[in-house]
């Protein structure tokens, strides 16, 4: 398991303080609890799409590098 980065702190932080200062309902905190779950696994998903994007493209300077000229010969 990863542990937390500096930025996810702050959003379980608010979770945390709304599920605790409001008089809402179980099933309404446990609603925000998910969908706070929910953004930070897609932000996961979205930080290791753009490492996996980065790393291809690193692997294959060439390619890059010929759709440069190409461009720049047209």
């Amino acid at each position: 398991m990863k542990a937390l980065r500096i930025m996810d702190i702050p959003v379980l932080l608010s979770v945390w303080v709304l599920c605790v200062t409001t008089d809402w309902s179980t099933g309404t905190k446990a609603a925000l609890n998910i969908a706070a779950v929910a953004l930070l696994c897609f932000k996961e998903f979205r930080v290791h799409r753009r490492l996996q994007r980065t790393a291809a493209a690193a692997a294959r300077p060439g390619a890059s590098r010929s759709r440069e000229l190409a461009f720049a010969a047209a």
